[in-house]
């Protein structure tokens, strides 16, 4: 990441020439894995336990919400093609019926 400062006496200093890079659900689970590894071998000094904690539940909630969306697009899909056949088979049958 470049961090750019560009000092003038009348603007304050911008930090980002652009925004900075989005992160995806699969760096998330990573960072959790990280944090995980990272506990198992002891890589955290006890006073650091909390804040490594927060961070790890945090990621988890963040985990398990997206989660829990792509269930709901998936769903939501499934209802669509199901619906979309109904009313396919129920067109077929006005027609028919005709």
């Amino acid at each position: 990441m470049n961090i750019n400062y560009k000092m003038s006496t009348t603007e304050q200093p911008k930090v980002f020439e652009s925004p900075p890079e989005s992160i995806s659900i699969n760096e998330v689970a990573f960072m959790h894995q990280i944090i995980q590894a990272c506990a198992q071998r002891g890589a955290f000094k006890p006073d650091e336990f909390k804040d490594i904690g927060v961070l790890n539940d945090k990621l988890k909630s963040l985990i398990e919400y997206a989660k829990s969306l792509e269930e709901k697009a998936k769903n939501s899909e499934t209802e669509g093609v199901a619906e979309g056949v109904d009313e396919g088979v129920a067109e077929g049958v006005d027609e028919g019926g005709k």
